[in-house]
């Protein structure tokens, strides 16, 4: 029997060799997907009310004369969620739902917005000449007619938004039908100083503010004189504003007879003059005005109801998609990405990924496709082929954007560049997906003679957050570590002679 025991424990302990690391591998892997959901939920969480609680909240036991604000500003040009991830709050489409919902409770609300319509940062034409620039007017105008079908009470631009200057600015309101008020700037005399607007038995005035050259004084008493003109006639006086949280504040403290100030300023960039936001602020009162603030990117609807002695009562609302699309909304937006489809001149807007990398300056490097690299790189190509990015073209095809230059350039290969992928030539198919090029840069030249110094072996983070950033993939920073073995072809199964 004895002479069996060897045999018998190479039978019992082989098994255990080979399997151990495997079943430790997967659990590995099972704890580090559970910690990617959990943060990803908790980072993407917002501190909002569904629609039926704020619906409610805003309609059961609220005193007679009650006001209530329904708020947007700071959409900067997202007509509806990217869908980069489940879960995702936002779109015109579902806000104009949330709007007739209100009415249809037979609330009585004020619906304004206090702009920045457009992102805030300039938009890059040096590669692409002026498509960039049409594409983002044509989608600016249909924000414009989006809010205009929603009947907003009335709306205040930001300087963002005066990008192509006043009058098409101006005429673009026009053509919307759109009510704009305007207080600030002093050279603006294009818009009315101020609105009044009857909720029920209460009187409202409504000013705006955005930003402007002239100094805090003469702000200040501009909104002030404003505010004497209306004093007379409105119950509750608020301004529509894009100024900025320092300003704002200073003006809530300065200003006398001003009741809410509602802020489109919440995630703005930076400038010398008006210092920078939260992503969302919370509300707060100074010296008796209501200073509260929008979500960037049009994630939620803003309300603050007044309540008379009770005060304000305010919050954001979510919407997600239990929230169903407003049909007619809806088809306009559907109509804007269908010119974009069938008009070619829009299909070379958009972003250039790594436009300071040297790979992708070399002016005789060229992208080729990921099968060129499978000769030499089989089992990072087998893996590659188990990826995300190896369908992420796909994912636009599904939704039916795959001409929308801002979704194609993180999901396709070499976008904006000549020898990129390029929107409508069935010559560049074999571009698309999130190839080997997106990350190792173009190939051609590797190819041809593969060195160190002609490929991107080394792949930092900061590369992938010009895709994965907080706008698309809100959390990719905290997970990143744990994400990268899923595309940097370390996530492999070792094979029984690597075991041994």
């Amino acid at each position: 029997m004895r002479r069996y025991v060897p045999y018998i424990a190479v039978a019992v302990l082989l098994p255990v060799v080979f399997l151990a690391p495997l079943v430790y591998k997967n659990w590995q892997k099972s704890r580090r997907e559970r910690f990617i959901a959990e943060t990803l939920q908790t980072v993407r969480q917002l501190d909002a009310l569904s629609h039926e609680e704020a619906l409610s909240r805003l309609t059961l036991n609220v005193p007679k004369g009650a006001v209530t604000f329904l708020f947007t500003g700071n959409t900067q040009g997202n007509l509806e969620p990217c869908g980069c991830y489940e879960g995702q709050s936002g779109g015109v489409a579902r806000r104009a739902t949330l709007v007739e919902q209100f009415r249809n409770a037979d609330l009585p609300f004020l619906l304004v917005d206090a702009g920045l319509w457009l992102k805030p940062e300039p938009v890059p034409t040096e590669a692409w000449g002026n498509a960039d620039s049409e594409l983002e007017r044509l989608k600016f105008q249909t924000y414009l007619r989006a809010m205009a079908q929603m009947e907003y009470h009335a709306a205040t631009p930001s300087r963002e938004d005066r990008r192509w200057g006043e009058t098409f600015l101006f005429n673009a309101l026009a053509e919307a039908n759109l009510p704009v008020v305007s207080t600030v700037p002093l050279h603006s005399p294009m818009f009315p100083r101020h609105r009044l607007v009857n909720v029920g038995k209460t009187t409202v005035a409504l000013l705006g503010a955005w930003e402007t050259d002239a100094s805090f004084e003469q702000v200040k008493a501009s909104i002030q004189e404003a505010v004497n003109e209306v004093s007379e006639k409105a119950d509750l006086v608020a301004l529509l504003s894009s100024l900025g949280p320092a300003l704002e504040a200073q003006l809530a403290r300065e200003v006398d007879g001003l009741d809410l100030i509602l802020s489109a300023a919440g995630g703005r960039r930076e400038t010398v003059r008006f210092p920078s936001a939260a992503t969302q602020r919370e509300p707060q009162t100074i010296d008796g005005t209501l200073l509260a603030g929008s979500t960037e990117g049009g994630k939620t609807l803003g309300f603050a109801q007044w309540r008379g002695e009770g005060g304000w009562e305010t919050g954001q609302i979510t919407m997600t998609a239990e929230v169903p699309p407003h049909p007619l909304v809806a088809a306009l937006v559907e109509g804007f990405y269908q010119q974009v489809a069938d008009e070619s001149k829009y299909h070379v807007a958009g972003k250039r990924l790594f436009a300071q990398e040297a790979l992708e300056n070399e002016p005789h490097n060229s992208f080729i496709g990921s099968t060129a690299c499978q000769s030499c790189h089989q089992e990072e190509y087998e893996q590659w082929e188990t990826t995300a990015h190896a369908a992420a073209y796909h994912t636009l095809l599904r939704a039916q954007r795959q001409f929308y230059p801002d979704c194609v350039a993180c999901h396709v290969t070499g976008f904006g560049y000549e020898t990129g992928f390029q929107i409508g030539k069935p010559d560049r198919q074999h571009l698309g997906e999130v190839g080997c090029e997106t990350c190792h840069g173009p190939g051609r030249l590797h190819v041809s003679n593969p060195k160190a110094s002609n490929t991107r072996a080394k792949v930092e983070t900061k590369l992938c957050q010009q895709c994965h950033n907080e706008e698309h993939h809100p959390g990719f920073l905290q997970v990143a570590q744990h994400l990268r073995p899923k595309v940097d072809h370390t996530e492999t199964l070792r094979n029984i002679k690597q075991v041994l």
